[in-house]
């Protein structure tokens, strides 16, 4: 059974409210409909309760009129106010990754991000349904019924249950925001849900429009109004193998990007499929091991008889699987991998990674821009980085970059991994750098954020490649030894980054992660697995088949709208222009994964178009 629940202001939009909770309880049934949270308990913390019940919800509707800020004291509306109620159901949604549509009451428009606190910023960026009290209201409800429905099929599989009609004699609840609304009465509400089931029967109400301007996941972009659901999918279905972790070192991420490939599957197979026909994920363990995966993609092609096939994660597993599907001439998405064709050089080979055609110089560029636009400027740099291939594309590129920028190089040294690193870092500290620019992965990232603590290190600003400090579950270990650290990212829940469909495919992932195994937020490589099948999805229905040359072909040319934003692919099956964040980690408190959530404690920087906030320099003030 499910369970909406409908926030509002009752200075703001208390009737039409009572009015989109009839039409809901009508579809959904009493049980489903929750307009206060069956009332606050006496001497309980509302913000709690309100927490509790939300994440218990599949979902929140944001009922907004032209009064939904509230009234204003001073300077800022109510929705400023931390203990405002409507703020609470809002942000508290945000935080948790709760299923949020605001609803636009008579032309109301969406508050800008500059109206709202920080927290709710994200909130002027999602897309909403218009609903008018006059003569459209019931037109409007039925698409944000059947809106309602199609979302809770495809996050459950299953259909929305319905309800003909209330039971006569219920008493609607309490609201959900603030005080009790006027509510009409039993007899009223039984009589216009039976007028509406009557008009459906009447009518044979079946047509259906998604939300007016939101965005269809696959593919990405607006939906088009349509006439009647697809048709469920029929015929053989389109097999798509991988071999990816569910065991071993990685398994946490391996799931994390099945998970999303799943959901990219019921979401195509709940709009009528790919081609007409069902599509089947079929994945196995490769276990962490690279000698395993050229077999099994071999049982892919030979025996399971996929019709097309992607890569698992990291960069090794990518290139020990394209030893032997290049030689089968097919086409292969990779993953987050760095630069795994320029020894294959393969045609058919495209990459789902935003770090562009080259390693050299990538990730440390936005480090070496934030450097020199700050007052005073670094005097020098230090370059350090563990012994391993990765890790040299790194460092080349942040002496060319020192270069460049005039700054002389007063430590530059590989070392061994260690646990300890103390002795790195009083090295480092002994040459006095301002920049610090080190390449760090696996588990000796924490024991070099660990040792710059303990040795008290505090240059001018230290960043650069912490391979493995996009993990959530490393941040909540080191929590507030993050703070003033700025490391890259792919993606990040910032406003300028929700691109069509992320948060809602998101939304969906979290609510499963745990039950799957998978990593709880989903930040890391979630969108960037369903956003790769977009791209083979949208590739499959533009050349109407499954060929593997005329897909790369199309690929090569085609421009593609995913949860990730616009993807152009260039040399090598590369991004054709990189997209790589700046991150600084401000004012962690504690060791908690929630706090990572959004860009509150992981603030982007760089580049300027995707800022969510200004970077704090020092490195000292930072760690205050």
């Amino acid at each position: 059974m499910p369970k909406i629940l409908i926030s509002y202001r009752r200075s703001d939009t208390a009737g039409i409210a009572g009015r989109i909770f009839d039409r809901l309880v009508a579809r959904f049934g009493h049980e489903s409909i929750f307009m206060d949270v069956d009332h606050i308990p006496f001497g309980i913390d509302f913000r709690e309760h309100i927490r509790e019940t939300l994440l218990a919800g599949d979902m929140l509707l944001a009922i907004v009129g032209s009064r939904w800020l509230g009234p204003r004291d001073g300077e800022h509306a109510r929705m400023h106010d931390e203990n405002d109620p409507v703020r609470v159901e809002i942000e508290t949604a945000l935080q948790h990754g709760v299923t949020l549509i605001p609803v636009l009451i008579d032309g109301a428009p969406m508050p800008a991000p500059d109206d709202l606190p920080r927290a709710l910023e994200p909130f002027s960026f999602l897309n909403a349904a218009p609903v008018d009290t006059g003569r459209d209201f019931h037109q409007h409800m039925d698409r944000l019924i059947r809106t309602i429905e199609r979302m809770l099929e495809a996050r459950t599989g299953k259909p929305a249950s319905v309800v003909s009609a209330p039971s006569a004699g219920y008493a609607a609840p309490a609201p959900f925001s603030g005080g009790a609304a006027a509510s009409p009465s039993p007899l009223r509400k039984w009589l216009v849900a039976g007028a509406i089931a009557a008009i459906a029967v009447v009518a044979g109400v079946a047509s259906y429009t998604w939300l007016v301007g939101a965005p269809s996941l696959t593919p990405a972009g607006p939906a088009a109004t349509k006439s009647a659901p697809p048709p469920p999918p029929s015929g053989p279905p389109i097999r798509i193998g991988t071999a990816v972790m569910q065991s071993g070192p990685a398994a946490l991420h391996g799931k994390e990007i099945l998970l999303a490939m799943k959901i990219w599957q019921e979401d195509v197979n709940v709009r009528g499929g790919l081609l007409g026909r069902p599509v089947e994920i079929i994945a196995h363990d490769d276990q962490g091991r690279p000698g395993n995966v050229p077999s099994l993609y071999a049982r892919l092609l030979d025996i399971d008889k996929v019709d097309l096939v992607v890569s698992g994660w990291p960069t090794f597993m990518i290139t020990s699987a394209m030893s032997f599907v290049t030689r089968r001439n097919r086409l292969f998405l990779g993953l987050l991998g760095i630069e795994a064709n320029s020894e294959f050089n393969d045609p058919r080979y495209f990459s789902m990674s935003p770090t562009g055609p080259t390693l050299r110089g990538v990730l440390t560029r936005g480090l070496f821009d934030l450097a020199m636009a700050q007052n005073p400027k670094p005097r020098n740099v230090a370059i350090g980085a563990v012994d391993e291939p990765f890790c040299k594309g790194v460092t080349e590129g942040a002496r060319d970059q020192a270069r460049a920028a005039g700054l002389p190089v007063v430590y530059d040294d590989t070392f061994a991994p260690d646990p300890d690193f103390g002795p790195v870092v009083r090295a480092m500290a002994a040459k006095d750098p301002d920049l610090v620019v080190v390449c760090i992965f696996g588990g000796d990232v924490a024991g070099f954020v660990r040792a710059v603590d303990r040795e008290n290190f505090k240059p001018r600003m230290i960043g650069g490649a912490l391979q493995t400090l996009q993990s959530a579950e490393l941040k909540a270990e080191l929590g507030p030894l993050l703070n003033g650290f700025i490391n890259f990212e792919y993606w990040l829940p910032a406003p300028k980054l929700q691109f069509a469909g992320a948060r809602e495919m998101l939304t969906r992932y979290q609510g499963r992660a745990r039950d799957e195994g998978a990593e709880p937020l989903g930040h890391q490589f979630a969108l960037w697995s369903y956003a790769r099948m977009q791209v083979l999805q949208q590739a499959v229905e533009a050349i109407k088949g499954l060929d593997d040359n005329r897909l790369a072909d199309y690929i090569r040319g085609a421009t593609f709208r995913t949860v990730v934003g616009e993807v152009r692919f260039g040399d090598r099956g590369e991004w054709a222009e990189p997209r790589i964040l700046q991150v600084q980690f401000q004012n962690l408190r504690e060791k908690d994964i929630d706090q990572f959530r959004d860009v509150r404690t992981q603030v982007v920087v760089d580049p300027p178009g995707y800022k969510s906030g200004n970077l704090i320099y020092p490195f000292a003030d930072a760690r205050k």
